[in-house]
């Protein structure tokens, strides 16, 4: 029973500590305080925490047991149907290992890209108050921020990289309708 717990506060642990070193990396922060930045980003957003350490984790396993396998059919295959080797068994477990190896490392890197990825979206709407864009056409704002509705410039009266820089009202007019799904930004 005493080895359940230590096992969950372990996990827990290295889960803190996992988030902690993303936050150390998004902010120069020294670590206890972005662990204790993890902890209150987890607190305040715990389903969305849970999701995406749960469809990153399926990702990585299904990714780390399709590839290799994958890599070794197709090699044993080509071994076999195109080359004078009589036991082609060999060269596919050596590329079962090696693939393996490759794979797990990669899917490492993907899982910190998309926990960082992750927290920057969270941190940075929680800092400048992002409101969907269901919220800014209540309030007759256009997806310009601060603009009315019908009261646009034209193109030819601002400078053009005023033009293509999206403010923060209407943000999901940037996105494709899973992500603005995703983020329920209508």
């Amino acid at each position: 029973p005493n080895y359940f717990h230590f096992s969950t506060m372990e996990e827990t642990i290295k889960f803190i500590t996992y988030y902690g070193f993303v936050f150390v990396a998004l902010r120069g922060d020294n670590f206890c305080s972005a662990c204790y930045m993890t902890f209150t980003f987890i607190v305040s957003n715990p389903m969305q925490v849970a999701t995406n350490s749960v469809v990153t984790r399926l990702l990585t396993l299904s990714c780390i047991f399709t590839i290799p396998v994958g890599c070794s059919i197709g090699t044993y295959y080509y071994v076999d149907n195109h080359t004078d080797i009589i036991d082609s068994i060999y060269p596919a477990a050596a590329v079962l290992l090696l693939a393996g190896f490759v794979t797990n490392a990669c899917m490492g890197v993907f899982e910190c890209v998309v926990t960082t990825i992750f927290v920057c979206c969270f941190r940075d709407a929680s800092l400048y108050k992002v409101r969907s864009g269901a919220q800014c056409r209540a309030e007759g704002r256009s997806e310009y921020s601060g603009v009315s509705r019908g009261q646009l410039p034209s193109a030819t009266s601002i400078s053009p990289p005023l033009t293509a820089v999206p403010l923060l009202c209407d943000q999901g007019a940037y996105m494709s309708a899973s992500m603005r799904k995703a983020f329920r930004i209508d």
